[in-house]
C-alpha cells in the first residue's frame, strides 16, 4: 500500500494515500472562537470552506511549526451513506511517501482509547511508521460541529 508520511514530534506517521485528495502548502486559516485547540481554523479551498485539524498537536501535544515542509493534507472525510466531506490535516515534514505491505503492520499491543485514530505499526529497517486512521480522527460531536455548514441551507 502507498502511504503519505509525516512527522509529529520525533515519531513518524502515515495515512493511506487513497484518502489524500491533494497536498498543499501551508496557508493562513481563520481561527474559530470556541473550537477545540487542535482545530486550526478554516480556509477557502476551491470555493469551499474547509476545516483544518492540527494533527501534530493531536499526536505530540505541540502545534505544527511553520517549516517549509509543513503542509495541509486535503482528504475526503468518510461519512456513512454520503460521499464525504473535505477536511484539512495540518502536519509537519510532509515530504515523502512510503510503500509498505499490509502484512508488515502489527497491532502495537497497547490500547489507546483516547486516540482511536492510531492504527497499526510497521517496522522496516529500524524505522517505525504508525498509521493514522482518517475515519476515526473526529468524534461524532466534532463531525457535527465541523461539517454543519455543508448540511445547512445557504443564507
Amino acid at each position: 500500500m502507498l502511504l503519505l508520511t509525516f512527522q509529529a514530534g520525533s515519531q513518524q506517521y502515515a495515512i493511506n494515500a487513497k484518502s489524500v485528495q491533494e497536498v498543499i502548502p501551508l496557508v493562513k486559516t481563520r481561527e474559530l472562537a470556541g473550537a477545540p485547540d487542535f482545530v486550526s481554523g478554516v480556509f477557502s479551498y476551491r470555493g469551499t470552506l474547509v476545516p483544518v485539524i492540527d494533527v501534530t498537536l493531536m499526536l505530540s501535544g505541540k502545534r505544527s511549526a511553520e517549516h517549509l515542509s509543513t503542509r495541509i493534507i486535503i482528504v475526503k472525510y468518510p461519512e456513512a451513506g454520503e460521499s464525504g466531506n473535505v477536511l484539512g490535516l495540518l502536519a509537519e515534514h510532509v515530504t515523502s511517501t512510503a510503500g509498505r505491505k499490509a502484512e508488515t503492520f502489527a497491532d502495537p499491543g497497547v490500547a489507546t482509547p483516547g486516540a482511536p485514530w492510531l492504527g497499526k505499526i510497521s517496522v522496516e529497517e529500524k524505522e517505525m511508521l504508525q498509521i493514522v486512521k482518517i475515519e476515526d480522527i473526529l468524534t461524532d460531536e466534532l463531525k457535527a460541529t465541523l461539517f454543519v455548514a455543508s448540511k445547512e441551507e445557504a443564507l
